[in-house]
C-alpha cells in the first residue's frame, strides 16, 4: 500500500497505524496522552495494522511517499531507489482511549490560559500545581508562590486539572470533552488529542486583591532592569522614596535603580519580591505601561479577565500604605 510521509506526524514512543475500510487511523501515544488522526484513502479493500517506534515513525515522515507491506513482524518499505526493513512492534501496548458514560463537552479555549503557562509548578507531592485547573468560573495555574487566573464560563461542574505536558498539543483545540478522568481535545482538522487528568485538582481560591498602593511603570524599562538584576540575585526590593526605585544586592554588588514610573495610589511602598515572579507577571501586559497593585500580602496585576499575583518575600521593614 502507498503512504504519504506527511501523514506521519506527532511521533511518540508508540505509533499504531491501522488501515481498514478506506480509512487510515494513526494512534501516537505516550500511554498517558497521545493523538488519534484519521485519513480517508482510495484503497477500500486494503487492510493492515502495524506499530512503529518513535525513531522509525519519524524516519518515514521524512519521505514524500513510499510503498509499505508487512509480513512476519517486519515492515517492508520500498521507494524507487531505496528499500528499508523495519521492526513491527507487535507486542506494544496501546491504551484504551474511550471516555466514560458521564462524558460532557465543555467550553475550553487554550488561548485563555496560554499566557499563564509560565506560572505552572513542578511539585512531586501537590501534583495539582503541575497543570491548568479548569474550574466552573475559569482557569487557574499556580506554583503556590505565583498565581495566574483567567475568568471564563467553562461549562464544567467539577474542577479538573490538565497536566502541563498537554499544553503544547492543545493550542489549536476548539472542542473539549471529559469524563473527569481523561480529556479529549479536537482541533479544526478533526485531529484528536487525549490526556489523562491529574488525580486531584484545585478549585478557584479566594484572593485578597484589595489595592492599597499602585505603581504605573514603563514595561520595557522595568523588564530590562529585572532581567539584568536576575543575573545577580533572585530578590528585588521595590520602594518609593521620593521616586520609584528598584534595589537588589548580591554578596559583592549593590544596585539602586530609579524606575521609569511613579506611585499612583498610596503614600508608602517598600516590599521585597522574587524577580522571576515579577517578570512572569509583567510579561502578561501588552501595552507599554504596566499597572501593579500592592496590599499587605502580595503584588497584584489585573487587566480585563486576568489576575496574576505573587507573594512577598520575608522583610522586616515592609511598608504598604
Amino acid at each position: 500500500m502507498k503512504f504519504i510521509g506527511s501523514m506521519f506526524k506527532n511521533a511518540m514512543t508508540t505509533n499504531r497505524i491501522e488501515v481498514k475500510n478506506g480509512v487510515v487511523t494513526i494512534h501516537n501515544t505516550e500511554n498517558d496522552y497521545g493523538f488519534i488522526t484519521m485519513f480517508n484513502i482510495d484503497e477500500k479493500n486494503d487492510e493492515m495494522t502495524f506499530t512503529l517506534s518513535k525513531k522509525d515513525y519519524h524516519t518515514l515522515s521524512m519521505f514524500v511517499s513510499f510503498d509499505l507491506t508487512t509480513k512476519e513482524n517486519k515492515i517492508f518499505v520500498t521507494m524507487p531507489k531505496s528499500k528499508i526493513i523495519l521492526a513491527d512492534m507487535t507486542d506494544a501496548c496501546i491504551p484504551d482511549t474511550s471516555l466514560g458514560d458521564n462524558t460532557i463537552q465543555i467550553s475550553v479555549d487554550s488561548n485563555d490560559f496560554e499566557p499563564g503557562q509560565k506560572f505552572v509548578g513542578n511539585d512531586q507531592i501537590r501534583v495539582q500545581l503541575n497543570g491548568v485547573n479548569i474550574t466552573p468560573t475559569g482557569y487557574l495555574i499556580t506554583d503556590s508562590k505565583c498565581i495566574y487566573i483567567r475568568k471564563a464560563d467553562t461549562g464544567i461542574k467539577n474542577t479538573i486539572c490538565v497536566p502541563k505536558e498537554a499544553f503544547k498539543y492543545i493550542k489549536d483545540a476548539n472542542t473539549c470533552m471529559t469524563d473527569g478522568k481523561r480529556a479529549a481535545f479536537v482541533n479544526g482538522e478533526g485531529q484528536l488529542f487525549y490526556t489523562s487528568l491529574m488525580v486531584v485538582a484545585m478549585d478557584m481560591p479566594q484572593l485578597n486583591i484589595n489595592q492599597v498602593c499602585a505603581i504605573a511603570v514603563d514595561k520595557k524599562h522595568l523588564l530590562e532592569t529585572l532581567k539584568m538584576l536576575r543575573g545577580y540575585t533572585n530578590e528585588l526590593q521595590i520602594l518609593n522614596d521620593n521616586e520609584l526605585r528598584a534595589k537588589a544586592a548580591s554578596e559583592t554588588n549593590e544596585f539602586d535603580i530609579t524606575l521609569d514610573g511613579k506611585l499612583v495610589k498610596g503614600s508608602k511602598l517598600n516590599v521585597k519580591v522574587c524577580i522571576d515572579d515579577v517578570i512572569k507577571i509583567i510579561e502578561l501586559e501588552k501595552e507599554d505601561q504596566v499597572l501593579l497593585s500592592f496590599n499587605d500580602r502580595m503584588l497584584i496585576y489585573q487587566k480585563d479577565d486576568i489576575t496574576a499575583a505573587c507573594a512577598y518575600l520575608n522583610q522586616p521593614n515592609r511598608e504598604v500604605e
